[in-house]
């Protein structure tokens, strides 16, 4: 009887860097990026306060969302829900950019790409990482979380990408300017 030989890599670093890659476009994408993003919006949607707003309803309704995706990662585990996430904060960012309205804008930024934010973010990941680690559970969090700051460094998940595409664009009104985002996000979700 033959047994299968070992793999090198224990499953679990392979979550840990998933973990890591998510961690980093969520938060460059929902926190970094926004700044790039806000000036264009702004200007299409009558100044930085109605915009801001939009943004404090995002981080409310991923604080709720948060209660609901909890109960989903428990019950189907983390990868159907992070892919779910993934998606939907995908099409969240390609219905933002075809906002004409700021009500739509609201619901957009508070809809899909909340719920796809919290669907990828924090919770989810350090449940999947904790699942898969006993001995080296801290070590493994650490550099899965670490991601978080990834996605704030100049070479990181979504800002600098965010900020070329915005010069290369800058001829284009401020809108035609956002609706290149969802391209950019898309490809950002992809890599989760």
């Amino acid at each position: 009887m033959r047994v299968a030989p070992r793999s090198r890599i224990f499953h679990g670093w392979l979550i840990v860097a998933t973990a890591f890659v998510c961690l980093a476009v969520n938060v460059g994408l929902m926190f970094y990026a926004w700044s790039v993003f806000l000036t264009p919006l702004a200007q299409e949607f009558g100044g930085r306060a109605p915009v801001a707003l939009g943004y404090s309803f995002t981080q409310a309704a991923t604080a709720a969302y948060g209660l609901v995706v909890g109960r989903m990662v428990d019950h189907r585990g983390a990868r159907p829900v992070e892919i779910f996430g993934a998606l939907t904060m995908a099409l969240g960012f390609f219905l933002l950019a075809h906002a004409h309205s700021l009500t739509a804008l609201y619901l957009c930024l508070a809809g899909p790409v909340a719920l796809g934010s919290t669907c990828i973010g924090a919770l989810p990941n350090n449940a999947a990482v904790a699942r898969w680690f006993v001995a080296r559970r801290g070590r493994a969090l650490g550099i899965a979380t670490a991601g978080i700051s990834a996605g704030s460094t100049p070479g990181g998940a979504a800002g600098p990408g965010s900020s070329a595409m915005m010069v290369r664009l800058r001829d284009r009104s401020p809108l035609a300017r956002t609706r290149s985002c969802p391209g950019f996000a898309s490809s950002a979700m992809a890599s989760c």
